[in-house]
């Protein structure tokens, strides 16, 4: 049988090793000259590493962990920043919350409950950190944004908006960022955008009466 905590410890630490030699290697880059060679060697590079963490991300999708092992907790809490979920207070003149996350991956590619054991609690206790470290100002009437950007490699993943992601996503929000997901007083946005860097999703919360303004800012 598997030991979990011991391979997800062995994944973190071959991810903080991984961590090293990238700040080694872009601490070098600086240094050297970017012929168009350079370029595209570190190009590919990104992409085969872009690749690389997807499959990861998929690969901890088949888990099942137990959140009463303290280990795991701590696992989670280290893997909110890992796998790169972000939380910020946007400087704009209306209030607005930015939450960057994975990209969220088609329904049909995992498990129907298989996102809370993983992508979930991690973005859970990411959630719970910054709100044991900000005055968070809960958004009443709130306009939530899923807004994913897909590299060019990854069209295979562009999902439909029925993602089953979406919803378990704005559980999270619910009570914390916004007053609640009643529809009656939030609204849901869509918008799928193909890029040339990384693929990825970011929620954007404000209230609905600004939603024009956001939109301007940042769909437009």
């Amino acid at each position: 049988m598997i030991d979990i905590v011991q391979e997800t410890n062995l994944i973190l630490d071959r991810l903080n090793t991984s961590t090293e030699n990238i700040n080694k290697l872009n601490s070098n880059l600086k240094q050297a000259l970017m012929s168009k060679n350079n370029i595209s060697l570190i190009n590919n590079t990104l992409n085969n590493t872009e690749q690389n963490l997807l499959s990861l991300r998929e690969l901890l999708y088949f888990f099942d962990y137990n959140t009463n092992n303290k280990n795991l907790k701590q696992y989670f809490r280290k893997s909110a920043e890992l796998i790169g979920i972000d939380i910020q207070k946007l400087n704009t003149k209306y209030t607005c919350y930015k939450i960057t996350l994975p990209f969220l991956l088609p329904n049909q590619r995992k498990k129907w409950a298989a996102f809370k054991d993983t992508i979930g609690k991690s973005l859970y206790y990411a959630i719970t950190t910054y709100k044991d470290n900000h005055t968070i100002d809960k958004i009443n009437n709130a306009a939530v944004s899923f807004v994913s950007y897909y590299n060019n490699s990854h069209k295979m993943y562009i999902h439909d908006n029925d993602n089953q992601e979406t919803r378990d996503v704005l559980n999270l929000l619910n009570n914390v960022f916004i007053e609640d997901d009643n529809s009656l007083i939030c609204d849901l946005h869509y918008f799928s955008k193909l890029t040339q860097s990384k693929s990825a999703s970011e929620v954007y919360v404000c209230n609905r009466f600004d939603f024009s303004l956001f939109y301007n800012d940042f769909i437009n």
